[in-house]
């Protein structure tokens, strides 16, 4: 198991955890409020240590009325997204999660709450989860939390690829002739050509492979962009399987995730052979594309 991390909770994080909790319209609530609220807390002095900004006020977490409604101890991480808070009460073995956080979410932390509520021990992380129920032992370490979020966090800004000025990982579609060559017997899957014929004829089109882990599977992505205006630039995301299948992987999921981590846009493939999506942004805007295979959840950041 991992080390967990010991925060300290305060006589005022607790008043405040049972002023929310006084609020609820019945003890069960009552009592899921109150560890939810405690939880919140306790990640977020880590995120504080860590140097890491965010955004209480914004969350549905700290908003009386959404709490009524909601199950979610959601925390905001400026500029990379939201996190779910997830509680875990002397004695329990597995994490309950609220359906409302199971997208929407960069990542989870689970907080184990001491007997008195004096303390939270960060026992780990997961980047995702496929059920509402997620087991002790699924943890990743805190360490590796560290790294998950600086990868969030290196994003390549689209008006500068408009500029000439490239983020290394993304390359030319031109430099990776061998993979366009490899689908050039299947039409459908040639990024050039569909986008030459498409109404977006993005000016500008970079390109990345990534490994989901799951059997060597592989995809890529495509990236276009097309000057709108002096603010705006339109935004054509493409996603293809690997170069020796045909269509991508079965319960494949992408979506575009707002500057808070929420879900604006979503598919999933259904053995097609590829996603797209087109979208306009502004300059200066945050999103992000998360792709999801089973338990394996993969986030590119981008500022637009």
């Amino acid at each position: 198991m991992n080390s967990p991390l010991t925060i300290p909770l305060t006589l005022k994080d607790r008043d405040l955890a049972q002023r929310f909790k006084n609020q609820q319209p019945n003890s069960q609530k009552a009592d899921q409020v109150y560890s939810q609220t405690l939880a919140v807390l306790a990640v977020n002095y880590y995120c504080q240590w860590l140097g890491i900004e965010t955004d209480l006020d914004s969350d549905d977490s700290w908003n009386p009325i959404v709490k009524l409604l909601s199950n979610s101890a959601d925390l905001t991480l400026k500029n990379i997204g939201k996190i779910e808070c997830l509680p875990l009460l002397p004695g329990d073995k597995r994490v309950k999660v609220p359906a409302e956080a199971l997208a929407d979410r960069i990542g989870y932390i689970v907080v184990q709450l001491s007997d008195d509520f004096r303390q939270g021990n960060l026992l780990g992380f997961v980047p995702s989860v496929s059920s509402g129920e997620l087991k002790i032992e699924e943890l990743r370490s805190l360490l590796e939390w560290i790294d998950y979020l600086e990868s969030l966090k290196e994003k390549p800004i689209l008006s500068h690829w408009l500029q000439g000025i490239f983020t290394a990982s993304w390359e030319a579609v031109e430099q990776i002739e061998s993979l366009l060559e490899s689908l050039q017997e299947q039409p459908a899957f040639n990024f050039r050509h569909r986008l030459t014929h498409s109404s977006l004829s993005p000016k500008i089109e970079r390109a990345k492979l990534f490994n989901l882990e799951r059997q060597g599977e592989q995809v890529a992505l495509f990236v276009g962009l097309n000057t709108v205006s002096s603010s705006e630039i339109d935004i054509s995301v493409q996603l293809y399987p690997q170069i020796s299948q045909t269509y991508l992987p079965q319960d494949l999921q992408m979506m575009i995730l707002d500057e808070t981590g929420k879900s604006v846009m979503q598919s999933e493939a259904g053995g097609s052979e590829n996603l797209q999506f087109n979208f306009r942004g502004e300059r200066g805007e945050h999103f992000s594309i998360k792709i999801v295979l089973g338990d394996v959840s993969i986030i590119q950041g981008f500022v637009v």
